[in-house]
Order: structure tokens, then C-alpha cells, then sequence
């Protein structure tokens, strides 16, 4: 099962800019992952537009992060065109919103 964790950072725009890494690449290599809002965002939670690469291949997925309380972020990752789902949780500590994924078969 795919497992992995990740962190980002809001900019001044309200976009997302980060890190990933997960247990069926180099655990020891980090990867960049961002996201661009779409619509409006309160403390990380919204919708956005997120791209990294996977073997040197883009993926696009939507992004949604919902706050439930008591600084507990869930994330839900769709990747356009039928792709895997990913599901998150995460908490922010500092200006950073850090977090575990894993996929999900649907």
C-alpha cells in the first residue's frame, strides 16, 4: 500500500507550495507539489488545482482540504482522468500544514 507524507506552505496568493515523499520512491528524496486556489481559502482549507511529478511525468489532481476541527486537516486528492485517489490528514503546526497520504482504491 502507498504511503507518504507531505507539507505545504501558503503564499501570500493563497497557493500552496511544498514537499512530498512516499514509501514506493527514495524515502530519503523529497519532491515539490503545489497547488493554485480556486476560489477562496481560510487557513489551508479550500480547493486547488495541485501538479507534482511522478517519474518525471506531471500529474494534476483536485485538491480539496477541509478543516474539522481541532487544527485536523482532511485532504482528498482526485487525479484528472480517472486516476487514484489519494487521502490525507494533516495539521498545522507553525505556517506549515504537515501530513500522511495514502492511496485508496475506488
Amino acid at each position: 500500500m502507498l504511503r507518504g507524507w507531505f507539507y505545504f506552505r501558503r503564499t501570500t496568493s493563497g497557493n500552496l507550495v511544498g514537499e512530498y515523499s512516499n514509501n514506493f520512491i527514495n524515502p530519503r528524496r523529497s519532491f515539490t507539489h503545489t497547488g493554485d486556489l480556486i476560489g477562496i481559502s481560510n487557513d489551508f482549507q479550500g480547493t486547488y488545482n495541485s501538479t507534482w511529478l511522478e517519474q518525471n511525468v506531471p500529474v494534476i489532481a483536485l485538491l480539496t482540504i477541509t478543516n474539522v476541527g481541532n487544527n485536523i486537516f482532511e485532504l482528498r486528492w482526485e487525479v484528472v482522468n480517472n486516476g487514484p485517489v489519494f487521502i490525507g490528514n494533516a495539521s498545522v503546526e507553525g505556517d506549515l500544514l504537515i501530513g500522511e497520504y495514502s492511496m485508496i482504491q475506488i
